[in-house]
């Protein structure tokens, strides 16, 4: 019962409440963390076209780094590796394989195009939807014009101010 006080409920540990000045701290350590591990070569995130570039780029400093210096870039490895025996262990989603970054990459691609094909058939559709709309709003507009008209002219000659045999002669 010591999590309830006066109908208010006590969740969570209070030290992880942040403040303003926590909330900085957190997100500032946590970019930090992501630009480490981006040295190792552990990259995530959702854009794959990013993380695509920087894997390749990365790859090809490590191959430079192998021809320079081989014991450092053995110990980079190591480290790279025991970092992501850790994160995964954490439960994170590491992407670390450039042939599967390739193939999300290609698969965000291919995804926009499909929705961008969607999204400019759909506006097509909706201007020819407006378009039909417009002409059958003129063409019920002319009907009723003409309807008055005929209705008029009826009127004119059944009051006797049109003789339509007089009209059709002339």
């Amino acid at each position: 019962m010591e999590g309830l006080f006066f109908s208010k409920i006590k969740v969570g540990n209070e030290e992880l409440n942040l403040t303003a000045t926590s909330d900085r701290k957190f997100k500032r350590t946590k970019i930090q963390n992501r630009i480490k591990n981006e040295k190792l070569g552990i990259f995530s995130g959702r854009d794959a076209k990013k993380i695509l570039t920087k894997a390749e780029k990365q790859e090809q400093e490590m191959k430079a780094l192998v021809v320079e210096a081989p014991e450092m870039a053995n110990e980079l490895q190591e480290r790279r590796k025991w970092k992501l025996a850790c994160l995964k262990a954490q439960g994170i989603k590491v992407r670390d394989d450039i042939k599967l970054i390739r193939r999300s990459a290609k698969m965000q691609e291919n995804k926009k195009k499909k929705s961008r094909k969607a999204w400019e058939k759909r506006i097509s559709q909706q201007e020819k939807q407006k378009q039909e709309r417009q002409t059958k709003r003129n063409e019920h507009i002319q009907a009723r014009k003409d309807a008055k008209k005929k209705k008029r002219y009826r009127r004119l000659v059944k009051k006797g101010h049109i003789i339509p045999e007089l009209k059709n002669s002339q």
